[in-house]
Parts: C-alpha cells; structure tokens; sequence
C-alpha cells in the first residue's frame, strides 16, 4: 500500500509538475509570439530601408535599363519578384536578360523612375497628373498592385469630356474597373458624345462594342442610325462603308420606324450596296410584317435595350398548384422579366377555363382556348391594356390541342373532347378564326386524330408533332396542314415516338423537347433524310406539363410535373447553340403545372407588382375532376 501510495504520490507530482511545463511552455509561445509580432514591422521596415538603399545608390546593379538618355541601375532579383513582364523576360533568355542592357522607347524616363521608387520603395507615386501614364506604364511591366492604385484613382476622375478616350485605353490595357466605369459613362451620354471628335476617332471595331449593349441609353433607335452614319461620313469614308454591316447588325432595326426602314433600301442608302447590311435590313422588315412570328425571332436586331419602355416577358397563365385532391388551380397571370431578372403580377384570368388550354400569340397580343372545365373558351389579352377580353366560342370544345398564330388567323387543331364516345374522343378538326371577320369556322380535318401533340410553323404551312391517337397509343407522325389550300398529310416520323412534347421555334430552327430531357432541331426541308439532330439534353428531366419559350435563341423551361407526380418550380436554360443547360437564377414563385406560356413584349408601367416566393396560390380555383377526366 505504502509503495502504491508512494506511486500515487509520484503520479500526482509528476502530473502536477508537466502541468507547470505546459503553463511555462505557453507563456514562453505567447511570448515568442509577441515577440515576433513586435518585430514583424522594424523587420520590414527594415527591408523596405534596404531597397531603398539599393535604388538610391545602384549598389550591386546587374542591369541597365535606358529609358530616353537617362539609364536606370537596378536589380534583377528585384524585378523579377515584383513583375512577370520581367520574370518572363529573365526567364526566357532573351538578349536583354544576357547583356544586361534593356531600352524601353515608348516610355518616359520620369514615369519609369516612379515605377521603380514604387517597386523598391512602396512610396505612394500616383497622383491625378499622373495616373494615365503610370497606369500605361504599370500595366506594360505587370506590377497588378500599382495598376490597382492607378485605376482606384482614376475612376473618380471619368467624366463626359474622357470617358471614350480611357475607355479606348482599358480595352488596350484590360483595365477592368476603368473600363466598366468608362462604357457606363459612354452609354449614359452617348446622345451628346456622338457629336465629339472623340467618337468620330473610334474605329469600327469600338462602335460596335459601345451600340450592341442592352444598356445604351438613347430615345430611339434613329439616334444610333444617325450616329453610325455620321461617323461613316468622318475619317476614310471608303475604309469605313466597309464595316457598315458589321455595324448595322448591332442597331436595334426592328425598333425603327417602317418609314426609315424603307429608306434603308433605297438606291442613295449608304448602305444600299452592303448584302450583310440589307440581310440586317430585311430581318426587320419581316420583324414588322409578320406579327404572328414575332416572338419567335432572335436576331440582334429584334431585341429591346433596357431604355425601351417594354420588357419581354415570359408569361405563365393559371394552372394545378396540386397534382393529388383536393386538387388547386388558379387564374393568377405571371409574367417574367428577362431584363429585371423578376416576376410580375400581371391582369388575371377571368376565369379558370380547367386543365389543358392552349395559347399563342400574335404580335404582342395572347389569345387562350379551350381548357378541360370551359371547352369552349376563347380569351384574348390586351398587352397594351394589360385586360383579358371574352370572345367568341370555338365551334367544338376540346383540350390537349395547339393552337398557332399564322398571317392574320388563329388556328385551332386536333386536341380531346371527353364528352365523345370512348375511341372517338381524340378529334381531327381544325379551326380557323377570322381576326377581321371575328369568326370561327371549321377548315379542315387532320389525316390522324390526335391529342397532346405540338406544332411548329414553317412558311405558310403548320407542322403537327406526334401525339396520342384514338387507340391510346403514342405516335411520332408528323402531320402538315398547309394554310394555303386547307389540305393536311402525313408527311414523315420523328425519331421518337411521343406525346406532351413541346415544340420552340427560334429565328428559322425548330427544337422538339421530349419528356426524358431530349432536345431534337427538326428539319422541315429533309424529305425522306433525317428529319432530327439531337442537339443536346437536359439531365433528370422527365417531366410533362411545363412551359417552353425562346429567348434570344436560348430556350427557357419553366415549371412542370415530374415522373413522381411532384411538381417544381424549376426554371431551365438550354442553350440551343452548345447543348448545354443549367437553372436559371430565378425560379417560378411557387411550383405548378403549367397549361402553357408563352413569350410577349410588355410596357413596363404594367410591371409594378411583384411576385414574390410563397405558397399562396394566388387566385384558387377548385378543378372538376368528372370535367376534366385524364382518360
């Protein structure tokens, strides 16, 4: 006991005694510490006394920089630390870096020399007088914290009399704070800066950068018009009208008046002998010529900048908050703001005309038929009233058909009547209504009956894809009805046979996306070749009910139901050009399946109410289900 107690003992001092070791080992650190913290700053200050000694004095210099007559001894070992323009020039082998002897010739010698006390010194060198020269300077020899300081001070100082010449300088230099500071100088004042000689200097290359931004504040397109013209007129006219339909396809065209579009095709037009300038021209015109195929253009010179009073808009219309009873529907209208990146309130439905209506547009205007509640409907909205309007009945109500916009007529085809006999209840009329007669009237009947297809329009004639016929079973048929004479045939088969597609135009190419995520360019002009090029597809889809718009020739899917009967509010990207998809940054407000969307341009005083995330349904409607039978 003795010997354990003894043991015990021996621990317990032992213990007691490495507890003391552990104290003196933490103060001795903590000293260390504040030791080393204290000498930290006499350390570099120390430093910075060395380098300082060495560039006032040349001592130990090992290369000779000549800039004008005066020579600089400085240090390679200096240099090279603190710039990769000489790292690389050392590194390299390049006859400087062997003979010791370097000449700059576009360089002042008094810029260079406060380069150097900068490097060796950190003295503050940069003043307002100075600042363009160190910046040229700074970004040439790569020193990134004194083309900071350069650019910091600089920003201040950009105004209307300088912005388009340091502008021009952050584009040779990359200067990327100058350079964002100086274009939103030059796009807020463009108006009074094309009147400068400054703007009369640009190259062609720098007035296509400062027009094709969204963010050029101007009153009208005619300004930029007139400017570009002004500036051909300047410098090599001859030079310059060779640009011209580089130029021209970045002014908006499409938002000119008819009347000066017109006077771009005229013989004494400076731009009459330009092809790439006229195919600008022509796209425009067709732009204002056929509202019907508005929303379906994307070339540059369609799209709105952000001084317009429009913002295109995609637009949701009601649909299912719930998939399972007791089943929500809403008449709530949503539009999204491509430019504001946010949803909208906009007028609601007047009423919920039940699941599976179709939609489409023509100019700026939305027209809405059918539904499974009200399968007659036939709604018309106003974009420049933000007001829904009731017309006329459709001649046979239905459901899961398309609708298309097409010269001066809506059409309405195919879809499903629950009320007809089981095996009879897929239907093969189509619909015409008169816009000027303000009539419906039945103009012809599709070769095979069907529901739950899309359509696209190509020239004069509808292109009808795929879809669930009589017998219950999926087809991949592609019908056409030609507008021009009423008649419609079977003329090929898509490469995947399915319902509840959905079918995008964007400018002259049709895209079908299929309900695994698959995205195919049909090619109305293949014949018997290959009519389908997969051209990518969106990871975990698998969804139906959701709604598809172009924009800008990129395709955005909103919404849906997924295989699980779940329902998202996802919004998708999918790049038409790369394959490529990703979610948008903005999602729908809550999540739905979605009847159908479309894409219009709205005045922005229509914009003010904003849809926030939430659950609340809006506007609930309860479904009939005995209505709206899925059978």
């Amino acid at each position: 006991m003795a010997d354990e107690e003894g043991s015990s003992g021996l621990s317990v001092a032992s213990d007691s005694e490495d507890g003391c070791d552990v104290e003196e080992t933490a103060d001795d650190n903590a000293s260390i510490t504040s030791s080393a913290s204290g000498t930290s700053m006499p350390r570099l200050h120390h430093l910075t006394e060395g380098l300082e000694k060495l560039w006032i004095t040349g001592a130990h210099s090992d290369i000779k920089i000549t800039v004008e007559t005066r020579v600089f001894n400085c240090h390679k070992a200096v240099l090279f630390a603190t710039s990769p323009y000489f790292d690389a020039m050392f590194s390299s082998g390049m006859r400087e870096s062997v003979s010791g002897e370097i000449t700059f010739k576009e360089m002042e010698a008094e810029t260079f020399e406060l380069v150097m006390e900068y490097i060796y010194t950190g003295k503050e060198v940069v003043t307002q007088s100075n600042v363009i020269k160190l910046l040229k300077a700074s970004s040439l020899l790569q020193i990134k914290s004194l083309c900071e300081k350069c650019e910091v001070i600089l920003e201040p100082y950009i105004d209307i009399e300088n912005c388009i010449d340091i502008w021009r300088l952050s584009l040779i230099h990359s200067w990327e704070k100058v350079k964002a500071r100086a274009i939103k100088m030059v796009h807020t004042h463009f108006v009074a800066l094309v009147k400068t000689d400054a703007f009369m200097r640009l190259d062609a290359y720098e007035i296509i950068q400062i027009i094709k931004h969204d963010n050029l504040d101007v009153p009208n397109e005619e300004t930029v018009l007139d400017a570009v013209f002004s500036w051909a007129r300047r410098g090599d006219p001859s030079v310059r009208k060779l640009k011209m339909g580089q130029i021209v396809a970045n002014i908006r065209l499409a938002h000119i008046s008819a009347e000066r579009l017109s006077q771009l095709k005229a013989p004494n037009s400076p731009v009459f002998d330009d092809q790439a300038a006229q195919h600008c021209v022509d796209e425009a015109i067709q732009y204002k010529l056929l509202p019907a195929r508005r929303q379906e253009a994307n070339s540059s010179v369609t799209h709105l900048r952000r001084c317009s009073q429009f913002d295109e808009v995609l637009v949701v219309m009601g649909g299912c908050m719930s998939m399972h009873p007791p089943y929500k529907r809403c008449n709530d209208v949503l539009g999204y703001s491509f430019a504001q990146e946010k949803w909208f309130v906009l007028e609601s439905l007047p009423f919920d005309p039940g699941i599976e209506f179709a939609t489409c547009t023509y100019a700026n205007d939305i027209y809405l038929t059918g539904g499974g509640s009200k399968t007659q409907t036939f709604l018309k909205y106003r974009s420049d009233k933000n007001k829904w309007k009731i017309g006329k009945p459709l001649c046979q109500g239905r459901r899961r058909h398309v609708m298309v916009s097409l010269t001066d007529s809506l059409y309405v085809i195919g879809g499903y009547d629950h009320r007809l006999p089981e095996g009879n209840r897929m239907l093969a009329s189509i619909e015409k209504f008169d816009m000027s007669e303000d009539t419906w009237e039945e103009v012809a009947q599709l070769p095979t009956p069907v529901s739950s297809f899309s359509s696209a329009v190509s020239g004069e004639k509808i292109l009808l894809f795929g879809g669930e016929k009589n017998d219950k079973t999926d087809t991949g048929i592609v019908q056409c009805f030609d507008t021009r004479t009423n008649e419609c045939t079977r003329i090929n088969s898509l490469t995947i046979i399915s319902k509840l597609t959905k079918a995008v135009t964007s400018g002259r190419r049709i895209f079908i996306i299929f309900f695994s995520g698959k995205i195919v360019e049909y090619n109305p002009y293949a014949g018997s070749g290959q009519v389908c090029n997969l051209v990518g597809t969106v990871k975990s889809f698998r969804r139906i009910h959701y709604g598809a718009v172009q924009y800008r020739g990129s395709i955005f899917i909103v919404g849906g139901e997924n295989e699980d009967t779940s329902l998202t509010r996802e919004m998708i990207l999918f790049k038409t050009e790369s394959g490529e998809s990703e979610k948008a940054r903005v999602p729908l407000p809550n999540a739905r399946l979605i009847d159908s969307c479309v894409k219009i341009a709205i005045n922005r005083r229509f914009l003010t109410e904003e849809k926030t995330d939430d659950d609340d349904t809006g506007s609930n409607a309860p479904s009939d289900p005995g209505a709206e039978d899925n059978n």
